[in-house]
């Protein structure tokens, strides 16, 4: 697939919960913005990452065989320019607020969601962080 001739802003989404990949999947190819690529794999999603070159990454972080804070590990490693914003996706809110900050630091990500998801919370991200800058 030639990925190189959109102008669309570029989102991945790695979720290996189908329905909810499906959900942001529809729910952000409604809006008719962006291009999007989704795997429910981690490591199909990490040569998604290297190919696709997406400006923003949608990432879960309890995934089997490679989970996501592996894959944040391996984008550590690329080139700047060449990395992604990220959002992670937990499903372990009971942890989430003394650990929150701890996640991003060490993760690299840009911003920590919570399931179930609140799909306005996940569009202002998005938008927040895919809007040009006046």
């Amino acid at each position: 697939m030639d990925y190189s001739k959109s102008k669309l802003k570029k989102i991945l989404i790695i979720e290996d919960d189908v329905k909810l990949l499906d959900e942001i999947h529809d729910l952000l190819s409604s809006l008719k913005k962006y291009d999007i690529v989704k795997t429910s794999r981690g490591e199909i999603g990490y040569s998604q990452i290297l190919n696709f070159k997406p400006n923003l990454l949608i990432l879960d972080v309890m995934l089997p065989e490679m989970d996501g804070f592996e894959i944040c590990r391996l984008i550590k490693e690329l080139p700047f320019e060449s990395r992604p914003v990220i959002i992670l996706l937990t499903a372990l809110s009971s942890v989430l607020n003394k650990m929150e900050s701890d996640w991003l630091s060490q993760t690299g990500a840009q911003a920590l969601l919570t399931k179930p998801l609140d799909r306005n919370q996940l569009l202002s991200l998005i938008d927040k962080f895919l809007s040009p800058r006046l």
